[in-house]
């Protein structure tokens, strides 16, 4: 197991017993939909049905995996500026790596 996974994996058995509710709503009712590495669980809100993870990272946590160490970059890391949104939504995604029109009509 790599330093950053393992990083991870103690960070979610530290919080484990932490605050469940939904981060949207508040909701307390919540169901466990999957779990990764027997720590982080996919929680569903039984109220607006919000899938989120848990445990839910803190902030400081957050900032600095995401945004200090994160080494990938991809669709979820690569934030388009607002003129690139704008074209985007313009042309429906068409043409960017954010387009999955095809992916789609294979299903």
């Amino acid at each position: 197991m790599n330093n950053r996974k393992l990083q991870y994996f103690a960070e979610c058995a530290l919080r484990y017993w932490s605050d469940q509710s939904c981060p949207f709503c508040r909701h307390k009712e919540v169901s466990v939909s999957d779990r990764k590495y027997g720590v982080s669980r996919l929680l569903e809100c039984s109220y607006c049905k919000l899938l989120f993870r848990h445990p839910k990272d803190r902030k400081n946590f957050n900032k600095r995996f995401y945004q200090d160490e994160y080494e990938e970059t991809g669709i979820t890391t690569n934030i388009p500026s607002k003129e690139d949104l704008a074209a985007m939504l313009k042309n429906n995604f068409r043409s960017s790596e954010k387009d999955y029109a095809d992916k789609i009509a294979a299903i």
